[in-house]
């Protein structure tokens, strides 16, 4: 029997977890056959301690992680080491760590203090757009505006000016480029540029419409600019790109 708990910190995960684990031990399940797989050390640890045996009889009392490689007898250097993905995030320009913000240890994963980032990243993973996760309000609401980053989301064709945004927000031109770099790693028309040609991609993967119609469609009016701007974000020409896509489909 599997079970499976998901949810934020301080939603009952582990007692629930842990009841189960207990409950199964009162009933004589061996207790190398129970197991007990955490995301982090530290919740793994907590489930060590809450159960009436020593450690030593708890051997799938563990993370996710441990479980896995142990299971594929890997060693240290067949995973990404933190320095990987230091230079990963230099490559993208995104500011990397490797601590859990609830945990506070080491956990080996891409990842971003900054509440923006986490949120986009979240409706990335999930499939769904940056909208409907923040409908969910699992962010805190005095940590994340939407109203900036759906004006900039809104007007892909023709990107809003700096002297725009700081007239609609009443913000400054210095607190403005500021916190644009702060949150997105990229100043406004970098932001912009890159997210129009992510939209031009999925155009050209998911239509039928001819490359300069993607460009025009994303605010290229110049089929040379925009396979040039393609080509620096992707590597290649979109030409290229739509046809390895449908290749791999």
């Amino acid at each position: 029997m599997i079970y499976k708990y998901y949810g934020p910190p301080g939603t009952g995960k582990t007692f629930k977890l842990i009841s189960r684990s207990k409950a199964y031990a009162r009933l004589g399940t061996p207790l190398h056959k129970i197991g007990y797989f955490a995301f982090s050390k530290k919740a793994a640890g907590v489930a060590k301690e809450r159960m009436p045996a020593n450690e030593k009889n708890l051997p799938y009392f563990q993370t996710l992680h441990s479980f896995c490689f142990n299971f594929l007898d890997m060693k240290k250097e067949d995973i990404m080491q933190p320095y990987h993905y230091e230079k990963f995030g230099k490559e993208i320009n995104v500011k990397v760590k490797y601590a859990d913000k609830y945990n506070k240890e080491e956990i080996s994963y891409l990842t971003c203090d900054n509440p923006y980032f986490q949120l986009i990243h979240k409706a990335v993973n999930k499939c769904v757009t940056v909208r409907e996760e923040y409908e969910l309000w699992e962010h805190d609401p005095k940590e994340i505006v939407w109203s900036t980053l759906k004006y900039i989301s809104d007007n892909l064709r023709n990107p809003p000016t700096k002297e725009l945004l700081c007239e609609k927000f009443s913000i400054s031109d210095y607190e403005l480029r500021k916190g644009f770099k702060e949150i997105f790693g990229l100043n406004i028309g970098e932001y912009s540029r890159k997210k129009r040609i992510r939209t031009a991609a999925k155009l050209l993967s998911r239509t039928e419409h001819s490359i300069s119609i993607v460009g025009e469609s994303v605010g290229f009016r110049n089929p040379s600019r925009f396979a040039e701007a393609f080509r620096n974000q992707y590597g290649v020409n979109p030409f290229y790109f739509r046809k390895v896509i449908r290749n791999a489909s």
